[in-house]
């Protein structure tokens, strides 16, 4: 029988087909993470200290069940007689983490189009897309903390580099997903700065979502950050390969895949602004699936030959 589990305890899992995971890079994340719920303990004010415990580690995924736990929750934990207290303050802290970690996901790297007071303890946050969530108000107003982004940032910067993880998943004592965060669509705005620090008025970063690009293949390079070289609209570009099923099918041979072969992929280009030419220019390309390989196509065509009339007598 399954041990019932207090409110001090929740799952991080990060998802994907993972047998293995270098020791730096979990524990890089796990540091960030204890630290983030360091900073997220201060801005709740609760005077008690607080550490992460990975209490079990499973086979598979790597599902790792965690406990938030104080000095004195330490030597309850050995007879099982916890201070209700302490639990509440430990769940806090998990929530406040979590919410802060959701409300970056949810504004995608953008500054939110609107903040609604619902009451004293929430509100409401309209995204640049126009969607809507419900987060606590000291979330908000703590949203600026630069050392919990920080932390947030680098949690999500060594998650990236575990070789086909797809993404990360927060649970809860009773094993209700929290958040769930896809490698793909989320992490990329989780590493950048949260848009509730930068006080520029003009967005400082834009994306565009081309769903039918036709990439030409240049170079195809084999190796953990998976830099292509390809030909965009007459452009030599290096571009990140997202699509792990597509590299799979490349690397078992069910995919031939050769120089001048093009992918009709969905690409994503990230943009900067630069304020002396007023204009945004692309900085990253990412392909986020492809959908098909053509093969090359000649691109010298017949020359047409004409054939003068007969003069008329």
């Amino acid at each position: 029988m399954t041990k019932n589990r207090n409110l001090a305890e929740f799952n991080f899992t990060v998802n994907g087909e993972i047998d293995q995971i270098s020791v730096r890079k979990l524990t890089t994340s796990l540091l960030s993470l204890n630290d983030a719920m360091s900073v997220a303990n201060k801005e709740l004010k609760t005077d008690t200290n607080y550490e992460l415990h990975v209490k079990t580690c499973k086979p598979g995924s790597f599902d790792i069940y965690l406990e938030l736990i104080s000095n004195g929750m330490a030597i309850a934990s050995a007879t099982g007689l916890y201070n209700n207290a302490n639990l509440e303050t430990a769940k806090s802290i998990i929530d406040f983490t979590v919410s802060f970690i959701a409300l970056k996901k949810h504004l995608r790297s953008k500054k939110p189009k609107e903040i609604t007071k619902i009451n004293d303890k929430s509100v409401t946050v309209e995204n640049h897309y126009g969607n809507i969530i419900q987060i606590d108000k000291i979330v908000i107003d703590a949203s600026n903390n630069q050392d919990m982004d920080s932390n947030v940032i680098a949690l999500f910067k060594s998650l990236q580099e575990i070789e086909y993880a797809t993404g990360a998943t927060f649970t809860d004592n009773e094993k209700k997903p929290l958040l769930h965060l896809d490698k793909v669509q989320d992490f990329r705005h989780l590493v950048k700065e949260n848009p509730m620090i930068l006080d520029e008025a003009i967005e400082q970063t834009e994306e565009e979502i081309v769903d039918e690009a036709i990439l030409s293949v240049f170079s195809i390079i084999f190796s953990d950050k998976r830099n292509w070289d390809f030909y965009y609209l007459g452009n030599k570009i290096p571009a990140k390969l997202l699509d792990d099923d597509f590299i799979q099918r490349v690397l078992k041979r069910e995919q031939p895949l050769l120089n001048g072969d093009k992918l009709r992929c969905q690409l994503l280009i990230e943009k900067e602004y630069n304020s002396i030419a007023h204009v945004y220019e692309n900085k990253k390309y990412l392909i986020l699936k492809v959908h098909e390989v053509l093969p090359p196509q000649p691109v010298q065509e017949k020359m047409k030959l004409s054939k003068k009339g007969k003069k008329k007598k």
